[in-house]
């Protein structure tokens, strides 16, 4: 999907983090807050998506949303000029090792073009919702 969707870089298979022990027990903790704040009974949810990316000198990411997901993040890897932008709410998140996004998946975001020519390294997720029902 190199150069084929939002992005604007190369990027790993939508699936390739899914099974990823280090990301799970990174996202435990999100999903113990998402069990607290959501009914739990009424509510199932899987990670159906965690994919790497990697942005060049010139690479951006161009406005977008991850709907019909419920939630999705960003997860930044490298240390980079380049920040996450949510203009809808005003928000940046920077890009340095561990900083991290956890968002609605209907919210906007984008990278504008980097002038560093040392990559960054990063991985996505998406959540979906399901009901029981």
């Amino acid at each position: 999907m190199n150069f084929k969707t939002n992005l604007n870089g190369h990027m790993t298979p939508w699936t390739y983090f899914k099974e990823d022990n280090t990301l799970t027990k990174f996202l435990l903790p999100i999903y113990d807050v998402i069990e607290q704040t959501r009914h739990k009974e009424q509510l199932q949810w899987k990670l159906t998506e965690a994919w790497g990316f990697r942005s060049n000198f010139a690479g951006y990411t161009s406005e977008h949303d991850h709907n019909p997901a419920f939630l999705s993040g960003a997860i930044m890897l490298t240390n980079s000029s380049q920040t996450l932008h949510f203009p809808q709410i005003g928000e940046t998140l920077e890009c340095k090792p561990g900083n991290f996004a956890v968002f609605s998946s209907y919210l906007l975001h984008r990278n504008y073009r980097t002038l560093e020519e040392k990559p960054r390294y990063g991985l996505s997720f998406n959540i979906h919702q399901e009901n029981k029902w």
